[in-house]
């Protein structure tokens, strides 16, 4: 593991042209006192990405090509290969604000496990999206280029589980939340813009979609908490209630 590394940025990478190069122009644009590392996780790219990796600091990028099954392997790959006190992931095309990361990542922040922020979708110019209890996270996700997640956190919670192709950032985040040993905090800060459109945006998970209600409640049972299970019971009602509108 390389010394001193605050920051580990993972970018999974698949035939991405310059879209990687807007983002590895946003990272270097800047000079930083933030120690961080870049690992491109490549999926057998056949565009070359090397044209544009080469323009950046050599010492600061590792460029990894193997085959994967996805988004979420790319990123498992990552983490295990990440030498930062903190990670995040972001996609070819993202751009990085590193000076608003860079607070995040400050000592006062050291005793979470997860800080998040939020993100300006470039192509509508929206904020998103504030700060996230249980009872919000339980109906949308927060974007994975808001949150910066400690190491140690996929030590404790795992890596992502690739059953799910397009949400498994949602099923770990939802597990941090319900699990109350996990600390978290929220910046009024940008990570980042991105233009949107993603494959969660194109595509809907439909194995997370159909298995939602059975996640909430196995999340439940295995945080069982008085206020997981209000939250949990407060949302079924909600559910419960706009079915009976909708069947009207």
């Amino acid at each position: 593991m390389a010394e001193g590394i605050e920051l580990s940025i993972v970018i999974p990478n698949f035939n991405s042209g310059i879209l990687l190069d807007h983002t590895l122009k946003s990272i270097f644009s800047k000079e930083t006192s933030l120690l961080f590392e870049v690992l491109i996780m490549d999926n057998l790219s056949r565009d070359n990405p090397l044209v544009y990796i080469n323009k950046y600091p050599k010492d600061a990028i590792n460029f990894f090509s193997s085959e994967d099954s996805g988004i979420y392997d790319a990123m498992n790959k990552g983490i295990g290969l990440a030498s930062g006190t903190w990670l995040m992931f972001l996609g070819a095309g993202d751009k990085l604000l590193l000076d608003q990361i860079n607070i995040a990542v400050q000592s006062e922040n050291s005793e979470f496990d997860l800080v998040y922020g939020n993100v300006i979708v470039s192509k509508s110019n929206k904020l998103y999206d504030g700060s996230f209890n249980l009872m919000k996270l339980l109906y949308k996700n927060i974007s994975h280029q808001a949150i910066i997640y400690k190491s140690s956190v996929f030590n404790k919670i795992g890596m992502y589980d690739l059953h799910y192709k397009i949400w498994a950032d949602y099923l770990m985040n939802l597990e941090i939340f319900f699990n109350k040993k996990m600390n978290k905090k929220y910046l009024e800060l940008v990570f980042c813009t991105f233009q949107g459109e993603g494959i969660s945006d194109q595509k809907k998970d439909f194995r997370f979609s159909n298995r939602k209600k059975y996640i909430y409640l196995k999340l439940l049972m295995k945080y069982l908490s008085w206020s997981n299970f209000c939250v949990v019971c407060v949302y079924f009602f909600n559910l419960f209630i706009t079915k009976l509108k909708s069947a009207k």
